[in-house]
């Protein structure tokens, strides 16, 4: 279970890397437009 637990943490991290990359992406775009 505690295995289960930190893949969980981990599959988290990613996604919120994921989102924050995408935010920032988002962001970069709009000011270079």
């Amino acid at each position: 279970m505690l295995i289960f637990h930190v893949l969980a943490c981990i599959i988290a991290m990613n996604m919120n890397m994921s989102y924050l990359h995408i935010s920032f992406g988002f962001s970069y775009s709009a000011e270079v437009e």
